[in-house]
């Protein structure tokens, strides 16, 4: 019974690891009093994660900084520059199949505010 359930976790382990996050991602994202749709495309080569990500699949407008997997987590930053001031969002994401879901959090430097993301894969 142990050597099954050992076995049924390392075929887990190594679907998680092993996943392929290559592709679009349609987000939603909710925080700050406010929603708003968004829009991922993840790269996965030589086992790094990198992509953009924007409002929408036409408007890739930061790239993804400090891409970080670890099992089922997906981390990552993306920065958005104006003449005023620098914003960052955080995302720390759960993979489950074809979502992740999590948190971010957005700074302009003084400020923080947290929101929840949700991302399902994009046809």
């Amino acid at each position: 019974m142990i050597e099954r359930i050992a076995v049924a976790a390392l075929v887990f382990a190594a679907g998680v690891l092993g996943a392929d996050l290559s592709g679009p991602w349609q987000g939603a994202l909710s925080g700050g009093g406010g929603n708003a749709g968004t829009y991922v495309v993840l790269q996965t080569k030589a086992g790094l994660l990198s992509g953009t990500i924007g409002p929408d699949k036409n408007n890739q407008r930061q790239p993804i900084e400090n891409a970080k997997t670890s099992g089922n987590k997906v981390s990552f930053r993306s920065t958005m520059h104006t003449p005023d001031r620098t914003i960052t969002f955080d995302y720390d994401l759960t993979l489950d199949g074809d979502a992740m879901h999590g948190t971010f959090i957005i700074s302009n430097g003084k400020e923080q505010q947290r929101g929840t993301a949700e991302f399902k894969r994009a046809q």
